[in-house]
């Protein structure tokens, strides 16, 4: 009897364990556990187990000549959990799914040089060593799978550093931009994250905006488009949209109407 008591308070120290340990993915998945407090505090470690459908997934991408930084690696969680929290406020508590390591980094296999030039396109090539990365075409990949294409958002930060002058002007960074299914920041962004002041890029400054550029390539990672008129320059009401201009006034920015219903139909939030 006393050795059967034994094994039954082993048995359950082992699931009260295991259990903790759920816990501690919990505020990556779902819309439960979206206090300030989880994202600051409490979100855990090693890979993480989701239930959408489609998944983000994080990449911390360092070339061979640039070492790996904790302090960027953090700075990439904590933009995330509040990325999410934020996006789960503007959908009524449904949000993102966020799976494995958060950020998962991806050794490059060059050095800096050879990717501030085209960027885009061998930095894509080179990141396959760490998932089927790219972009995805076929539209309704947002409501249902689509054979030959993976489940999943990416979300990269490359340590890459596009100098404006360099490619003519920042408007032909390949860097900074999304598409349906990949969204890839810029150099920068990582810097700006870490560093809140004022940036200088060879002829380029720009301002600190804490991860309100990341937080809208998302939003074309999602499938989202700039609001009708942005593209031609026009002034339009809803300029302080996140899909619009809106990135710079990060976190004080919203979805339009039709970006909620459009995400809220599709397969990247529950």
């Amino acid at each position: 009897m006393r050795t059967s008591l034994l094994v039954l308070a082993a048995a359950l120290v082992v699931f009260v364990v295991q259990e903790a340990s759920a816990d501690t993915a919990r505020p990556l998945c779902g819309p439960d556990a979206l206090e300030l407090s989880d994202w600051l505090h409490g979100w855990g470690h090693g890979p993480i187990q989701c239930e959408s459908p489609i998944t983000v997934r994080v990449l911390y991408a360092t070339p061979t000549d640039r070492p790996f930084r904790d302090d960027y690696m953090l700075a990439i969680r904590r933009t995330m959990l509040h990325m999410r929290a934020w996006y789960a406020q503007q959908l009524g508590g449904r949000t993102f799914d966020i799976a494995g390591e958060l950020p998962q980094h991806c050794p490059l296999p060059r050095e800096h040089d050879w990717y501030a030039a085209d960027a885009w396109q061998r930095l894509e090539e080179d990141l396959q060593a760490c998932g089927r990365v790219g972009l995805v075409h076929d539209p309704a990949w947002e409501v249902r799978p689509v054979p030959g294409h993976v489940d999943t958002v990416w979300l990269i930060f490359p340590d890459v550093v596009e100098s404006w002058c360099a490619v003519g002007g920042g408007y032909n960074w390949t860097l900074g931009r999304g598409g349906r299914g990949l969204a890839m920041a810029h150099g920068l962004d990582l810097l700006d994250l870490v560093t809140p002041a004022y940036i200088i890029n060879c002829d380029y400054r720009g301002w600190h905006n804490d991860g309100g550029g990341i937080a809208h390539e998302l939003g074309h990672a999602f499938g989202l488009p700039h609001p009708p008129g942005w593209d031609e320059g026009l002034l339009i009401p809803e300029d302080k949209a996140l899909m619009a201009g809106g990135w710079w006034l990060w976190p004080e920015t919203y979805l339009l109407d039709y970006e909620k219903a459009r995400l809220l139909g599709s397969r990247f939030v529950r």
